[in-house]
């Protein structure tokens, strides 16, 4: 189903995760400012990728499940949501992996 929302309304990001998983990972700032955190499931389009000039650490990262879209790349840290409501390597490893840069407010160009 979310898969269908993200093509119906042509989204540029979006998540699917855990309401514990979303306190340990949320900062301060709105997602046209910088990544809100790595979560169970993430949808970056092909314009957010490049706005967030993160594409090269979203493909070298070793996800669960990438599945490549037209409009954009979905990826899962673990087949079931569950694995991450608790405190999980899998974000750390995430964030570490895209850089800390990515997931602080400033302003984009």
């Amino acid at each position: 189903m979310f898969k269908k929302f993200i093509v119906l309304f042509t989204a540029v990001y979006g998540e699917i995760t855990h309401s514990d998983a979303l306190k340990r990972q949320q900062v301060t700032g709105t997602p046209d400012l910088r990544l809100p955190g790595v979560f169970w499931c993430n949808y970056y389009s092909n314009e957010y990728l490049a706005l967030m000039n993160c594409r090269e650490q979203m493909e070298s990262f070793d996800w669960w499940k990438k599945e490549d879209m037209e409009e954009g790349t979905m990826t899962f840290l673990s087949e079931d949501p569950k694995d991450l409501v608790e405190p999980n390597y899998l974000e750390d490893n995430a964030r570490q992996n895209f850089g800390e840069e990515v997931f602080l407010a400033k302003e984009r160009i």
